[in-house]
């Protein structure tokens, strides 16, 4: 799952990150600057970036707000899909 959004002056993307070797998943955002644009939605991608702290997110559904945790991006790459048409582990 992939959520982006481009405001100026950043493109922030929200995802569901995998844990390596396990069944979990953990919301995360990467917040890029300047925006990138080529960035899309429903994609696959492998994102770099450094730890900045954390960011409330409010669920669109049910209104709920968690503290996920932030990333600066500098750097993606797109990746391939599986058979299943899943993102193609790391």
């Amino acid at each position: 799952m992939m959520r982006k959004e481009q405001s100026h002056p950043n493109s922030w993307v929200q995802i569901l990150g995998r844990v390596r070797d396990r069944a979990i998943t953990e919301s995360i955002v990467v917040e890029f600057y300047p925006k990138d644009p080529k960035i899309l939605r429903q994609e696959c991608y492998r994102l770099y970036g450094e730890v900045a702290g954390t960011q409330n997110v409010t669920r669109t559904l049910t209104g709920a707000t968690n503290q996920v945790p932030l990333l600066r991006g500098y750097a993606w790459e797109p990746i391939p899909r599986d058979r299943f048409g899943d993102c193609a582990a790391a």
